[in-house]
């Protein structure tokens, strides 16, 4: 069995430690009688470890020290009913993965470092280095389409729009920090600005905010200069040297058509905004697009091909029920999508838009809930007075074991949830789904189904009193423990 075998011969150039792991693995696998753990049960334990990881569950002995993190999930393994080949390479991919954080400096400095925070920062960061050498062999980067990508000159005032809108100044940033730009929210509403489009209610106000750097100095600076604002770790994209082919790259791996925009300031100091014309007429329109052209992100799998018609792509529960998400937050008015794509169940994605909203203004819950249940009627023909019965469903029956509580800002956890998304996606990688896949699409969608359809739900819709008294019930009944 070759699962942690290949994993690591695709992130290390180590080739000493690679070929003793690997002698090592070989010798076992010849052994006559010796039981190999299949990849569906590796797939299972690793999936469990993952979500004990995002949860909490292992504890770091020292909090400072990432050492101790592999020490618990080392025990977890010794401790587990594995064969002992299956052990044998899991602790191999542990191991390997410890030395190589341990021979950088930035980790040395960090763990030696007084500072709580500096420590994980740099383990963040090192994890999103592993998980772009997995993906860079996985999506085969020279194959991406080129899109029509438009880059203009703006005259926004920094100044002016810090205060209106309480964003940072990129007009604060020292000039070796350029090129900087916002992605995301922030440049969805600034972009707007720039074409004069009405920005939706559910775009205002500002709470995070994306950054895409040019390199990891820059970014360093820009947490530095906005330690007053919240910039998530995983919201802060370093795209080396910021040319146009990383642009094009950057914009190939985003989700929807709403995000392939950029405003900031170039390496010149000069104001510019990057978008695609799909972008542009999303924008315009409120009507949302998938478009990924990556397979892979370091966060989730975009999209699948059918096992029998390789041309032809599902997109994952992911990436439909983020564009859900858009038009439940009243941040677009609605979306196209083929058809075929509902065939799957709703998955975890819903739940993280559950959790989402039920962390929101009480007052607007009901409205939230509401036009997810609309958008829901469309696609997969659920009736809003069956809603709640088949949410509880999809929470207690489908995902029993799944955890409401949000990522905490600590960057303790926030490292603890970077490793479960690297070791999600090590096994997505290192996993077959098209026996999932034929599951749901025993045969190739006709052609009908792979027509694209707009579903929407206007700005102004609110619900009626029948589903509030609903939710409220609903609310008052759910199993929220640790919100």
């Amino acid at each position: 069995m070759q699962f942690i075998h290949s994993l690591i011969q695709k992130i290390s150039r180590d080739k000493k430690l690679i070929g003793s792991l690997s002698r090592h693995i070989t010798a076992k696998e010849k052994r006559k009688g010796e039981k190999v753990l299949s990849k569906k049960q590796i797939y299972k334990f690793a999936s469990q470890l993952a979500g004990d990881v995002h949860v909490g569950k292992l504890q770091p002995e020292n909090e400072k020290a990432y050492v101790g993190l592999f020490a618990t999930i080392r025990r977890q393994i010794m401790d587990s009913e594995l064969t002992e080949d299956a052990r044998a390479e899991l602790l191999g991919y542990l191991r390997h993965l410890l030395r190589l954080f341990r021979r950088t400096k930035s980790f040395t400095s960090a763990h030696q470092s007084t500072d709580e925070t500096s420590g994980y920062d740099a383990i963040i960061s090192h994890i999103k280095l592993v998980a772009d050498l997995l993906l860079d062999e996985s999506n085969a980067r020279s194959q991406l389409p080129q899109l029509d990508i438009v880059t203009e000159t703006t005259n926004l005032n920094w100044a002016n729009l810090a205060e209106e809108l309480s964003i940072p100044d990129l007009s604060g940033l020292d000039k070796s920090s350029y090129p900087v730009y916002f992605m995301g929210g922030t440049a969805r509403v600034l972009a707007r600005k720039v074409f004069g489009y009405s920005i939706p209610t559910g775009e205002l106000p500002l709470h995070d905010f994306d950054f895409v750097v040019s390199g990891n100095q820059s970014a360093n600076d820009l947490l530095k200069t906005f330690k007053d604002f919240t910039v998530d770790p995983k919201g802060l994209k370093v795209l080396h040297g910021l040319k146009n082919e990383k642009i094009n790259e950057h914009f190939c791996d985003l989700d929807c058509s709403f995000n392939q925009v950029l405003v900031g300031v170039d390496a010149n100091g000069e104001n510019r905004i990057h978008y695609t014309k799909v972008a542009k007429e999303s924008l315009q329109s409120g009507i949302n697009k998938p478009i990924s052209e990556t397979r892979e992100t370091f966060y989730k799998t975009n999209y699948y091909q059918l096992p029998q018609a390789p041309d032809v792509r599902v997109y994952s529960t992911a990436m439909v029920e983020r564009l859900f998400k858009f038009v439940a937050e009243r941040k677009a008015v609605g979306m196209t999508m083929e058809k075929h794509n509902f065939a799957l169940p709703l998955g975890p994605s819903l739940l993280n838009t559950v959790r989402r909203f039920i962390s929101t203004d009480i007052e607007q819950q009901p409205l939230l809930f509401w036009r997810l249940a609309r958008i829901l009627e469309q696609t997969h023909n659920i009736k809003i007075l069956n809603f709640f019965v088949d949410l509880d469903y999809v929470i207690n029956e489908r995902h029993p074991n799944y955890h409401f509580k949000k990522v905490s800002s600590d960057q303790t956890e926030k490292a603890k949830w970077f490793l479960s998304l690297l070791i999600r996606l090590a096994i997505r990688m290192n996993s077959d789904s098209s026996d999932r896949i034929r599951q749901f699409y025993p045969t190739v969608p006709d052609k009908k189904s792979r027509e694209r359809c707009t579903f929407q739900v206007p700005y102004d819709e609110k619900p009626d009193d029948v589903f509030i008294n609903q939710f409220k019930q609903w609310r008052q009944n759910s199993r929220f423990p640790e919100i």
